[in-house]
């Protein structure tokens, strides 16, 4: 699979494409006789021509540039990106609300007009599009330019609002307007737009939010807005590095790897969790309300 993103710039002349694992050798081929070694940093080839200048990231991140840098693009898979904004924002996502194991991870970040294109080069796109490997490689370097707010609710405490009658949108509705109230008061920008990828009318989202002193006012609330907005697709990445970093620390804790997801393999891991661990531990790492539970004592019962 290719991921691809095109840089925005004035001229529209720089492009980027992630070339997939398979197609390395072919492009290297392709190259042959004017690729070359890199000195830049994070870059590991150069390949100068006529009217396009191609760099090569450790990655396979692959950036085009010059007047042919489009038809160059073309031919390893480049199609424009839909953002609907490159103007400074703020946008935030979550992940780990639909994963038994792991807690829920939150992320709201600022992306300014200069971001833009940097972001592009790196291919930041939704993190559900990303294997774990990119994310891991990509998100350090995001962390170092990028102001942002990381959010993670621990199990036990998911575990606790569960039971005082909160569901899955009153938390997340509580993360998300505590990270934009975080990052406003960080980058002391109020008025730029704000995005929150719709999980919930708006109505219902800000009456979730009725009991608490501080509410971020004006978000806008829109579907997949991951891959319209560039700074919900950071939010994204950020969250879901913050989750995945969780839950390796987790696994090498316990020495046994914890699932992803809340299918069938997750519910023997929690099987040899209880049996292991008893109940107790189970409930510092799980989401208990989820039917992983039940299917998990049910393997124990068997047996």
């Amino acid at each position: 699979m290719i991921y691809f993103s095109q840089v925005i710039s004035m001229d529209k002349t720089i492009f980027s494409v992630q070339i997939a694992e398979r197609n390395i050798e072919k492009f290297k081929f392709f190259y042959s006789d004017r690729i070359q070694k890199s000195d830049e940093e994070y870059v590991k080839y150069l390949i100068r021509m006529p009217e396009c200048t191609i760099k090569v990231y450790n990655s396979w991140k692959v950036v085009f540039s010059g007047v042919n840098a489009y038809e160059e693009a073309l031919l390893w898979g480049y199609q424009e990106n839909n953002w609907k904004t490159t103007e400074t924002h703020i946008g935030s996502d979550e992940v780990g609300t639909g994963d038994y194991f792991g807690p829920v991870c939150v992320c709201a970040a600022y992306v300014t007009e200069e971001d833009i294109e940097w972001l592009n080069q790196l291919g930041i796109k939704d993190s559900k599009k990303l294997k774990d490997e990119q994310i891991m490689k990509i998100v350090p370097l995001l962390l170092k330019r990028i102001t942002y707010s990381q959010l993670s609710l621990s199990n036990d405490k998911y575990n606790l609002l569960v039971k005082k009658g909160f569901n899955q949108g009153m938390i997340k509705a509580y993360l998300h307007n505590q990270a934009f109230v975080n990052l406003r008061n960080k980058t002391n920008d109020n008025k730029c737009l704000t995005v929150l990828d719709l999980f919930v009318n708006e109505s219902r989202y800000y009456a979730y939010l009725k009991n608490e002193k501080i509410v971020a006012k004006n978000i806008h609330l829109e579907t997949k807005a991951e891959t319209y907005y560039p700074a919900v697709a950071v939010g994204s990445m950020i969250a879901r590095y913050s989750y995945i970093t969780k839950m390796n620390k987790l696994s090498k804790e316990l020495g046994v790897e914890i699932p992803k997801g809340a299918g069938e393999k997750v519910d023997e891991v929690a099987a040899q969790i209880i049996k292991k661990f008893g109940i107790n531990k189970l409930q510092e790492i799980a989401k208990m309300h989820f039917k992983n539970t039940e299917k998990a004592q049910e393997i124990i019962n068997q047996k």
